[in-house]
């Protein structure tokens, strides 16, 4: 049981902190409002950059309250089996729309999460796609974005989108996500 001399410090520390509390609700609501301004823009620039596309492109943007995803499918990046960044690649859509939404947007963080299909194991498909995220860090980096804005993981066959019963089926889960967000968005993500 508390006693009468703590109980009264917990209602002068409340009364004290009650007003500050109140005083930093509009700060955190000013700063979701600039949160979601941030997003949008970056939204808005990956859209225009997009509409370039070719019909078809199977490229997919997300748009969640905290980030945005953008997903693509290995192939626009890599060759088959090869964990190297197609060079020709980096320099056409969707990345380079990632590259200058990075290079645009400073308050921007990116995670890049690569994922494979299912053939050939869980521990070469886990290896395999933590070679393709660093390869793809390594790509951002070359394009003078900084090591500390961008994380990457592998993930191998986990979080498949399609059954791997078939061809259409692998390609679909043989992707790269990046989800783009303010960096406290991403670390609570």
């Amino acid at each position: 049981m508390m006693s009468a001399l703590a109980s009264r410090r917990l209602v002068t520390a409340w009364m004290c902190l009650a007003p500050l509390w109140a005083m930093a609700a509009p700060l955190r609501a000013q700063s979701v409002r600039a949160e979601k301004r941030e997003l949008d823009s970056a939204e808005a620039l990956l859209r225009t950059r997009f509409e370039a596309l070719p019909e078809g492109s199977e490229v997919v943007m997300l748009r969640e309250p905290q980030h945005l995803t953008v997903r693509i499918p290995a192939r626009a990046l890599f060759d088959a089996d090869s964990a190297q960044v197609n060079t020709g690649a980096v320099k056409l859509l969707p990345w380079s729309a990632v590259t200058e939404l990075l290079r645009k947007r400073h308050r921007i963080v990116a995670q890049i999460n690569v994922y494979t299909d299912s053939i050939g194991g869980q521990s070469a498909n886990q290896s395999f796609s933590e070679q393709r995220a660093l390869s793809l860090v390594a790509a951002l980096h070359a394009a003078a974005i900084r090591p500390q804005r961008v994380t990457a993981s592998g993930l191998g066959p986990s979080a498949e989108l399609a059954i791997n019963d078939s061809p259409e089926g692998r390609a679909q889960n043989r992707r790269v996500e990046v989800v783009f967000g303010l960096p406290e968005a991403l670390v609570a993500r």
